[in-house]
């Protein structure tokens, strides 16, 4: 991974600063290791990277970048260094690297994400985003637009003799675009700005793409399972973001990377890229696909040998507690504590695809398509779990919510990880009958055609001889009224709820409400359900003339 300058100003040092330790005492030397690099770092910057402890190679940058980077305490811009290379922790040599840098990335100016690499680790920076910096030179205030051409929306205006900072250009450099001081981004016609600096070295950046500055754009590589000992950390990279709330973006081996918290990474080449979200919020997007990951969990995302993204992200799991022991937290500037990792039920209530009405009247239908009947309306700012999708026959997504209630993408807005909800091809027979059935029986997934006061048996069942009666508790609706309610009765297999209806005129949809007294697993379900939750599923529906 790591290109080879012809000019490499710098250095391998061992343990400069470095307080007396016993031999092959691993905690010790973790612990004075950690506390050269605190002192060292203390007065890091906006967009340096300091030297921390230990031996590691500093590369610059082809373009002549030249620093000193010698000794605990010595700090260098993130745009001069091209590569950097630490060291494993070493207990013969006394020897461990780390680094902390400081990054702007899409924060307001007084604000930064810290950065801090430790252990056999080494990232090549691939941000290319020159920044200068300018000011508005026009007599009256300008907009700054959403793209390059005054056919852009407005996003801001500014008035004159405001700073910016300026990251890029388009091809002809008549549009330039910008940063604010409030972390927003825009465009502004050049002319218009007043700057030392030759706005034409800056890069060319696409307008629809993220624009990322050194380091906040890397390739990188991590040990991983490489502790020394119980009171040294795995080898990797802590990110932490000035609070929990401000969320920045940051690119790791072409993985995007959304954070608002604290999260720990590892990268292993030909295997994966490791996500551990620590506090707060994280999303990865890699292959037009997005995973969302709570405090508590953590994703993998497959790289290739060259460690860049080969395949879409997991679904998030429980991190494995062990992993994160003795992480170097105490050189971020926000102290955390690392909580118990989440059971998978929880981060499933966390972060599963859920939908919410978008129109005053949205419709489940029996199937993906509108050629099926309507079965009931999604409540006003209420969210459903989503379990499965499909493309209709329309052309638009369908998100399945249960068994035969299906809403079409475009009338929902769609939240949590709904990238990887899994595709389903089951879909019921659309109605094809005509007139009055023989059969008046409404059992589940059939359409019954009958005649007002005609008497409908209704029946339906839980199919698992395994769970005894008494075990769910069944609500029979028909158009929201409830008509019927108790623990059903034994059959060969399983558990069978029966009544009867009258018929009045119109069309109707019968719905039964389980809820369990005791944890069961369906067949259909991803995860057992507890004592007290509830599904439902349409039972059929009554077509009265």
């Amino acid at each position: 991974m790591m290109r080879v300058a012809s000019l490499i100003s710098i250095l391998m040092l061992l343990s400069l600063g470095l307080p007396a330790v016993a031999q092959n005492d691993c905690p010790a030397l973790v612990r004075a290791a950690l506390e050269v690099a605190d002192a060292a770092c203390a007065a890091t910057g906006r967009n340096q990277l300091c030297y921390g402890h230990g031996a590691l190679t500093a590369v610059p940058q082809a373009d002549g970048s030249d620093f000193n980077f010698a000794q605990p305490g010595d700090v260098v811009s993130t745009s001069a260094v091209q590569t950097l290379q630490l060291s494993p922790l070493n207990l013969t040599d006394e020897t461990w690297g780390l680094t902390l840098m400081n990054v702007q990335a899409n924060l307001p100016a007084d604000r930064q994400v810290t950065l801090v690499l430790f252990g056999d680790a080494e990232v090549e920076n691939v941000g290319t985003a020159v920044q200068v910096e300018a000011a508005i030179a026009a007599p009256n205030p300008i907009n700054v637009r959403s793209a390059p051409s005054t056919q852009g929306e407005i996003v801001r205006i500014l008035d004159p003799g405001t700073a910016v900072t300026v990251n890029g250009r388009n091809a002809a450099g008549d549009w330039l675009h910008i940063q604010l001081d409030d972390g927003d981004d825009g465009w502004l016609a050049a002319y218009l700005l007043q700057t030392e600096a030759d706005v034409l070295t800056l890069a060319v950046v696409d307008a629809e793409m993220a624009n990322y500055a050194p380091m906040q754009a890397v390739v990188m590589r991590t040990g991983v399972h490489d502790a020394a000992c119980p009171d040294a950390p795995n080898s990797g990279l802590l990110v932490q973001t000035p609070d929990s709330v401000d969320s920045v973006e940051l690119q790791i081996n072409g993985v995007e990377l959304r954070l608002s918290g604290t999260a720990f990474l590892q990268a292993d080449a030909g295997n994966a890229l490791f996500v551990n979200l620590l506090e707060g919020t994280g999303t990865v997007r890699a292959l037009q696909t997005s995973t969302t990951i709570p405090a508590g969990a953590m994703t993998v995302v497959p790289v290739a040998d060259d460690l860049l993204v080969s395949a879409a992200p997991a679904n998030p799991t429980p991190y494995t507690l062990e992993e994160l022991q003795a992480l170097p937290l105490a050189l971020l500037p926000r102290p955390i504590d690392i909580i118990d990792p989440l059971v998978p039920r929880q981060i499933n209530q966390i972060v599963a695809c859920r939908i919410t009405a978008t129109v005053p009247v949205a419709n489940f239908r029996e199937g993906p398509d509108t050629a099926y009947f309507a079965n009931g309306i999604l409540a006003d700012d209420t969210p459903y779990r989503v379990d499965g999708r499909t493309l209709g026959s329309d052309g638009f997504v369908w998100w399945r919510v249960a068994a035969r209630r299906w809403v079409r993408a475009d009338i929902v807005a769609a939240s949590g990880n709904c990238d990887t909800v899994v595709s389903v091809d089951a879909r019921p027979r659309q109605p094809s009958t005509q007139g009055y059935s023989s059969d008046l029986t409404c059992t589940s997934e059939r359409v019954i055609y009958a005649h007002v006061g005609d008497t409908i048996p209704i029946a339906d069942s839980y199919q698992s001889s395994a769970i005894p009666v008494g075990a769910i508790v069944a609500t029979l609706f028909v158009d929201g009224d409830v008509i019927y309610e108790g623990v059903g009765m034994a059959s060969g297999s399983g558990i069978v709820w029966t009544t009867s209806w009258v018929a009045t005129p119109g069309i109707h949809n019968v719905e039964m409400l389980y809820t369990p007294t005791i944890q069961i697993n369906p067949d259909w379900a991803q995860e057992p359900f507890e004592a007290g939750d509830s599904w439902s599923h349409a039972v059929c529906q009554i077509r009265v003339e």
